[in-house]
């Protein structure tokens, strides 16, 4: 996200780096992605079907690896709402957060540490985080028979993805974009095309 010369990482854990690269692509990440996914699947083509199959299987659970934007009926699409402010990395990366599939360990949602601009943000959202993680191993675990992963969805969400959406949504729709990008969006109203920097 930061170095693009350490792009490599980013194919690692690919449901994680793909919405990390979208959001802020650059034609060096690119060429080292493309390059780090290339060579391993010329050694080893099958670790994409077992990666696959992972993310998919049902290890006795409901959902493995949900989406976001899939759960509490749909209401985990209220993350789309950053894309109001579409222009800005982070909101894009909030976004494209919410669309792949994670467990919600607080683990898979580190990227989120990204959106912050600032030590007072930094440490709101760590607190957010904090408070999530103590109020759902106070209140979340009461079923010892039941899924771990389903009792923390909801406190992964209200305590991560929101926090994150309200600073995302606190910024003004302002970026820049390439240029024929920017000509394609010029068209648009001005309270969705934003500005650029």
């Amino acid at each position: 996200w930061v170095y693009p010369w350490l792009s490599a990482f980013l194919v690692a854990k690919p449901n994680l780096g793909l919405p990390m690269y979208l959001a802020r692509p650059s034609r060096a990440s690119t060429t080292i992605c493309t390059l780090a996914l290339v060579l391993p699947t010329l050694i080893a083509p099958w670790w994409v079907s077992g990666w696959l199959h992972n993310v998919q299987i049902d290890m006795g659970r409901t959902t493995p690896h949900p989406a976001p934007v899939t759960m509490f009926s749909g209401a985990g699409a209220l993350c789309l709402v950053a894309l109001w402010k579409w222009r800005r990395p982070e909101a894009r990366l909030l976004a494209f957060l919410a669309f792949v599939p994670q467990l919600p360990y607080w683990a898979d949602q580190l990227p989120l540490m990204l959106i912050p601009r600032g030590r007072r943000e930094m440490q709101m959202l760590m607190l957010a985080t904090v408070v999530g993680f103590l109020a759902w191993s106070e209140f979340g675990r009461s079923d010892p028979n039941g899924d771990v992963i389903d009792s923390i969805r909801p406190y992964s969400i209200a305590f991560t993805y929101a926090p994150a959406l309200l600073l995302v949504l606190r910024r003004k729709n302002v970026g820049v974009l390439p240029a024929w990008l920017e000509r394609r969006v010029s068209m648009l109203p001005a309270a969705i095309r934003g500005t650029a920097a």
